[in-house]
């Protein structure tokens, strides 16, 4: 069992910050941050399997419908 992500290091949100643009919805921010996280932390990649090492976790349908939204990919890629 993998320690669960509780909150980012001040280094990420730090770097994270910069991508805020991107996401209309404080909401969609919080599930990028969160990805990226748990990305980093898990060598598990199902949707299922990230979302519940996120301590604080939404819905796994929440996490589905952020990750099959429209995103502007020229503000995060830019």
């Amino acid at each position: 069992m993998e320690i669960p992500v509780v909150k980012n290091r001040e280094i990420l949100d730090g770097l994270l910050i910069n991508y805020r643009s991107a996401f209309p919805e404080i909401r969609q921010f919080r599930h990028f941050s969160e990805l990226i996280s748990v990305l980093n932390n898990s060598e598990k990649r199902s949707v299922a399997h990230l979302n519940s090492i996120i301590s604080d976790h939404a819905n796994q349908s929440n996490m589905n419908r952020f990750l099959s939204s429209k995103i502007d990919e020229d503000l995060i890629f830019h």
